[in-house]
């Protein structure tokens, strides 16, 4: 799906395009993907163009629910959803575990580190909890409701690295069902399809 329309960029005119749709590249399942581009006539290179979100969304707010499943697979779930939502939960509580080769029950790489440093956060302009609220989709408080769910489910709590890791895996296969029916509601809504 597209949609196209003129704005005011910094005023000047220019023509916004914003492209929603369910992209596969060879093998891989579609996965959501909604970028835009700004172009002010008459020059050759976009103003901007890519993940401008913000500024598709200024437009047209109706997409939020597209630009949430960015990069999501067909069913909803984010892109290394258990090895991404580890490291920034592991970051929220304070733990470091180390995974050099091991992978998860669906065959993704764990991440080698989520050592959460203050290096890593003098870069971030978020907290680790509101991304990885972002990263399955919920508000900052079920993420934290849920961090502590995951810590209660374990012996020894923030002691524990594995036992919380396999807490939160078990809490990410969860969502599985949540995640598919936002991705059913947003592909009905907008009539996406897949585009190779």
């Amino acid at each position: 799906m597209q949609r196209t329309t003129t704005i005011d960029y910094y005023g000047k005119p220019a023509k916004l395009t914003a492209d929603a749709t369910l992209h596969a590249i060879g093998e891989q399942r579609p996965y959501f993907s909604l970028t835009g581009e700004v172009q002010i006539p008459r020059r050759r290179d976009c103003e901007e163009c890519g993940c401008i979100h913000e500024r598709i969304l200024a437009t047209w707010p109706d997409l939020a629910d597209v630009a949430a499943l960015h990069l999501s697979d067909i069913d909803g779930v984010p892109m290394s959803a258990e090895a991404d939502g580890w490291y920034w939960l592991a970051g929220y509580l304070g733990v470091a575990r180390t995974f050099t080769g091991r992978t998860n029950r669906h065959g993704e790489p764990l991440p080698d580190s989520t050592e959460y440093t203050s290096a890593t956060a003098e870069y971030l302009t978020d907290t680790p909890l509101a991304i990885f609220a972002r990263h399955i989709r919920t508000t900052e408080d079920e993420a934290s409701r849920l961090a502590s769910r995951i810590v209660r489910a374990t012996v020894r709590g923030l002691d524990d690295p594995d036992a919380l890791y396999e807490a939160w895996a078990r809490e990410c296969e969860s969502m599985r069902p949540r995640w598919k029916a936002e991705a059913d509601a947003a592909i009905a809504h907008h009539g996406l399809t897949v585009t190779r």
